[in-house]
């Protein structure tokens, strides 16, 4: 029989409700329809493709598993299996097309009295052409992973009550992922080594760690977003050049973190009732631009060895707008600041450089304390019960 011709796996009778029980590999295109459920591993052999019809429901059996299939990888000296051995996971070769609908949405659940069982959707190898929409993810481990050069559209998806994360990259895998809720994951989308995840119209409320993560050498952008109720919102490490544009930001412990050599774009968001809007650590320098900050517990801090530059931002109506601490050595420039506690609380010792800012109404516009050593000129005060606050020895000013 040859690869194009179609196996379409469904149920003759539109009244029967018996499931279709399947593991094992798919060598040729097939088609999933009604209900599935996967007894094993299930492997889309390269060069074909799996379609997923609208309305179908897949579920994890919670019995003794089948064909459980081994990915080995070296990382660091070591060989290891990519995929576990006590989950079941879909691992997509060739292309899987998940075709759901608003009205019929395709549903993929972990069973309630296992859940760990469930190991997601996994895309491997080469770069090739799929679409993962209207898709509501259940329970289980990681709800999808993508591999080597993977790159599928994914599209209003819904993932949730996932024991790692709802979304991972690695290598150099690179998504258009638009339109995705993240909810109650310990991760919502997470992006390593060289991965380019496009992040879009999303939702990530309420993730235990984080609702968006990036290290390693990742360039990934998350744009026009909902970010609330998260540990951190978005936390970017370890060499990252990630980008947050024109997003919502709000109720999380930490509405962004920096640290370890990162340096992200921070641009257009809009941060409100965080503890701490930005948190910037560990050598990272972040790019701060035109960002608006109400409301949160403290604006800024910066820290460490940290730098960077913070310039056009509004900070209003919080603690300090800006803390500086430890060694840091950033550049604040052409800031408003106003209706806070502090405009810029510069302590330890760092040595920030602070030009052209306006200070508006803020119980102390500048607070320098410790060996703090800034740079400052050209910043305009007004209405401040005070304006700058000197506390530093007096040998260290």
């Amino acid at each position: 029989m040859k690869r194009y011709i179609i196996a379409i796996l469904v149920i003759a009778s539109a009244g029967c409700s018996r499931p279709v029980r399947f593991s094992g590999s798919i060598k040729a295109d097939t088609s999933w329809g009604k209900k599935i459920v996967l007894d094993g591993d299930v492997y889309v052999e390269s060069g074909v493709r799996l379609t997923v019809l609208p309305g179908t429901r897949i579920y994890y059996s919670s019995g003794q598993l089948k064909n459980q299939v081994q990915h080995l990888r070296d990382h660091s000296g070591k060989t290891y299996d990519l995929f576990s051995e006590d989950k079941i996971e879909i691992i997509v070769a060739g292309d899987l097309d998940v075709k759901g609908t608003e009205e019929y949405p395709v549903l993929l659940a972990a069973p309630e009295k296992n859940p760990q069982v469930g190991g997601g959707i996994n895309f491997i190898g080469a770069k090739s052409s799929s679409t993962v929409e209207n898709l509501i993810i259940k329970g289980g481990h990681i709800g999808l992973r993508l591999y080597n050069d993977r790159a599928p559209l994914l599209k209003n998806i819904h993932i949730s009550g996932n024991n790692v994360g709802a979304i991972g990259c690695w290598d150099r895998s690179c998504p258009e992922i638009t339109g995705v809720t993240a909810v109650e994951n310990k991760y919502g989308v997470g992006a390593s080594d060289m991965a380019n995840p496009d992040i879009k119209d999303s939702e990530f409320r309420n993730n235990s760690a984080s609702g968006v993560f990036f290290e390693g050498q990742s360039r990934g952008r998350v744009a026009n977003s909902r970010i609330i109720g998260n540990n951190v919102g978005v936390a970017i490490g370890n060499e990252s050049r990630a980008q947050v544009m024109n997003s919502t930001i709000s109720a999380n412990g930490s509405g962004i973190g920096c640290w370890d050599d990162s340096a992200a774009l921070v641009k257009g968001n809009s941060f409100n009732s965080n503890i701490v809007a930005i948190l910037v650590l560990n050598r990272s320098r972040p790019d701060i631009e035109r960002n608006r900050f109400e409301k949160n517990g403290s604006g800024i801090t910066i820290a460490d060895d940290a730098s960077g530059q913070v310039y056009d931002n509004s900070l209003l109506n919080s603690g300090p707008a800006l803390i500086v601490t430890g060694r840091a050595v950033p550049l604040i420039r052409g800031n408003h600041m106003g209706g806070n506690r502090y405009g810029i609380l510069a302590e330890k010792e760092s040595r920030p450089r602070v030009y052209g800012n306006r200070f508006i109404n803020n119980r102390v516009g500048m607070l320098l304390t410790d060996y703090a050593k800034p740079e400052y000129a050209d910043n305009v005060y007004e209405k401040n019960l005070n304006d700058t606050i000197d506390s530093r020895l007096k040998s260290w000013k």
